[in-house]
């Protein structure tokens, strides 16, 4: 038995606590955004589903570094997963600054392209929160990948302290730019910068200890292993390709809420920090199923990546399950973070509802479930489905549920934004209904890669 059920509660627990930290991050900016402008938690909410969709590259890249270094351990090749780690240190930072450059030397276009025609306060509100965050997408995509290399390792630990470590960073600077010094969106954009420099910092420093079996050996100098980088890519850019593709899909999807005016931009974006609460216990698994079905894999062990694939989807649907029913009833607690009242609120409750009678029927199958698959390299099969489903039901469904009119033609339903919210959970059933076929179909137990 690779796993007892002790390793992997002390491999969730302190996974659940650091992406409830990451996603406070967010919620931070945009509560503190809040007591600024209206239009301040728009532009800051528009630009961070830009910037999902550029961070998209360099998580993609760690998930495929962390899952060659899981199969590594579990083949018991320490030299090949520190070699990989090394190769995944230097990926990240090549593509992260290429990123960077792009998201720099193209900000004004990037936002009128996605966005179209914004009021001029949230247009600018926007520009500075996307140009003091683009700098922090190089120490972002060396945070993802250093966690994620500890994960590998069973350490979650680590993982949580430089996510409380960004944190606190993060809300005692916001405090600081908002009520001190009255900075408005610069300050609070300029201490996300500083958290992810001071976290990023903290987790290399960690990963050049020698004592772990995963460690950065002479990481200043730069040598290049093809088939290692190779092993990389070959998890890291169908990830990435998918990832990228969904957020470009959530980007359009962000556009159309956009063409609602700015109530519908805000009660979308309170409504979407309070989703990612309900799914931490599902997102948290999502990243143990990497480590623990990769070192499964790597054992050439298919009865426990079978076995403990199954023990993992009931922490994950019995966990979302449990702070639905915590959260939901609280729901009124969440609106008073964010000043929120009015046609805004009953937007914000209703997107909600929707949200939580999809995820703790559908979610977990749709996005938890695929990670087993990603960790013995079935990666194309989830790449391809994912692709359709957030094309064919996330996006098409969502014009058709909110609009009244589509080319002109009165075929729209005319929900607004509920109607976008609805069309994400049909994309859900339809991913849920595709994985759970792949796995137990048992064919993505036949990819192996190493």
């Amino acid at each position: 038995m690779l796993f007892t059920n002790a390793d992997l509660f002390k491999l969730i627990i302190p996974l659940v606590i650091e992406q409830f930290l990451n996603l406070s991050i967010g919620m931070s900016d945009s509560t503190m955004a809040s007591f600024v402008t209206q239009a301040a938690v728009s532009g800051i909410s528009l630009v961070d589903s830009i910037n999902v969709l550029l961070v998209q590259v360099f998580s993609a890249l760690a998930t495929g570094g962390a899952v060659i270094s899981a199969q590594y351990l579990g083949r018991r090749d320490l030299l090949s997963a520190r070699a990989s780690a090394k190769q995944l240190y230097l990926c990240v930072l090549l593509a992260s600054l290429v990123i960077t450059l792009a998201a720099l030397c193209f900000r004004d276009q990037i936002i009128r392209a996605v966005f179209g025609q914004l009021e001029d306060d949230v247009f600018e509100a926007a520009k500075i929160y996307l140009i003091t965050s683009a700098l922090s997408y190089p120490f972002l995509g060396l945070y993802n990948a250093g966690v994620a290399l500890f994960r590998s390792m069973g350490n979650s630990r680590v993982s949580l302290f430089a996510a409380l470590i960004m944190n606190l960073v993060n809300m005692a600077g916001n405090v600081l730019v908002v009520y001190v010094l009255h900075w408005g969106v610069f300050g609070i954009a300029l201490f996300t910068l500083v958290a992810r420099v001071t976290s990023a910092a903290f987790v290399t420093y960690l990963l050049l200890d020698r004592r772990n079996p995963i460690f950065l050996e002479e990481p200043f100098k730069l040598e290049f292993r093809p088939q290692v980088i190779r092993n990389i890519l070959h998890i890291g850019i169908p990830s990435g390709f998918e990832n990228s593709i969904f957020q470009i899909g959530k980007v359009m999807v962000a556009s159309l809420i956009s063409s609602f005016g700015t109530v519908g931009i805000e009660a979308n974006a309170i409504a979407n920090l309070f989703s990612q609460l309900q799914t931490l216990p599902g997102s948290s698994v999502s990243l143990a199923m990497l480590t623990v079905v990769g070192r499964c894999i790597g054992a050439n062990d298919e009865k426990q990546a079978t076995r403990y694939t199954n023990k993992l989807m009931l922490f994950a649907v019995g966990g979302i399950i449990g702070f639905s029913l915590i959260l939901y009833p609280c729901r009124e607690l969440f609106y008073g973070l964010f000043n929120v009242g009015g046609e805004t609120k009953t937007l914000v409750s209703t997107l909600i509802l929707i949200h939580t009678l999809g995820v703790v029927t559908f979610w977990p199958w749709a996005f938890t479930l695929p990670s087993a698959l990603r960790a013995s390299n079935d990666v194309r099969f989830c790449m391809v489905a994912s692709i359709a489903c957030m094309w064919i039901f996330r996006l098409g469904a969502s014009y058709v549920f909110s609009l009244n009119t589509i080319l002109g033609l009165p075929i729209g339903l005319g929900l607004g934004v509920a109607g976008v919210w609805l069309a994400m959970a049909l994309d859900w059933i339809a991913r849920a209904g595709l994985f759970v076929w792949r796995f137990k179909s048992g064919r993505w137990l036949q990819r192996k890669l190493i």
